[in-house]
């Protein structure tokens, strides 16, 4: 209750606020409001927070997701805390990515090493992994890169330290949906799980409002599952899915 807000800001937080003010009176006027009724736009002001809160900040992300009739098409990922911010920006359908990426690995955006001597990396939480999961990273003889937050992890991807990360319990649409924006813009994806086990389909989230009374099918847990799979990774091996069993993956490592 005692935090204030540094002077030096003012101009800037005000300058922002005429912006967005003035976006707003554009938006009412173009069509009478309709232009982008049909987006819908996902923050999440701290992914992360358990790392946030335990000085793990270079694992913390803010994310920003823009989904047009429930598909995500635009996202923003955003590294506040180390020294020089890391960002990463995605538009598939514009063709248009950008970046600051640690590609030198100089940053500890994971918590333990990225092992470059096993079959891969794979991207797990900080905490506690399922059976399933456990079992598969040893399976697959890959390293478990432990990490914190999807917009870090999908960064993680995105800078080479990862190869793939499944995420095997319920996660928010604000999590995902700036996150595979991004990934699928750079060429990777982001699948549901229950699809791949299943029948082998590779089936992205769809992030559609709520209608009052009814629901979003992918909010569902049995639906909140993903696999994040990074670019190069995606390219080589993505038409092979056949791999996937009823347990998990085969050694080839393929998806």
């Amino acid at each position: 209750d005692n935090l204030e807000v540094p002077v030096e800001l003012f101009e800037e937080i005000d300058n922002v606020r005429e912006q967005v003010a003035e976006l707003g009176k554009k938006i009412d006027v173009v069509q009478h409001g309709q232009l982008y009724s049909k987006l819908t736009l996902f923050i999440d002001p701290i992914d992360g927070t358990k790392e946030f809160a335990s000085g793990l900040g270079e694992q913390c992300t803010i994310l920003i997701g823009v989904a047009e009739n429930g598909t995500p098409v635009a996202g923003v990922i955003y590294r506040p805390i180390p020294l020089t911010p890391l960002w990463a920006i995605g538009c598939k359908r514009e063709n248009f990515t950008a970046d600051s990426l640690d590609r030198n690995n100089s940053v500890p955006t994971t918590s333990n090493e990225v092992n470059t001597n096993m079959n891969g990396n794979f991207l797990t939480t900080n905490g506690t992994i399922s059976p399933y999961v456990g079992e598969l990273v040893e399976s697959l003889g890959m390293n478990r890169l432990r990490g914190g937050g999807v917009g870090n992890k999908v960064m993680n991807l995105l800078e080479g330290k990862g190869d793939c990360y499944i995420q095997d319990r319920g996660v928010s649409r604000w999590d995902t949906a700036g996150p595979q924006a991004v990934l699928e813009a750079y060429g990777g994806c982001l699948v549901k799980l229950a699809n791949v086990i299943s029948d082998k389909s590779l089936e992205g989230y769809t992030y559609l409002k709520v209608i009052k009374g009814g629901s979003n099918c992918d909010t569902e847990t049995c639906h909140a599952l993903n696999i994040l799979i990074n670019p190069e990774f995606a390219r080589n091996n993505i038409k092979n899915v056949s791999v996937v069993r009823s347990f998990g993956w085969s050694k080839e490592k393929s998806i």
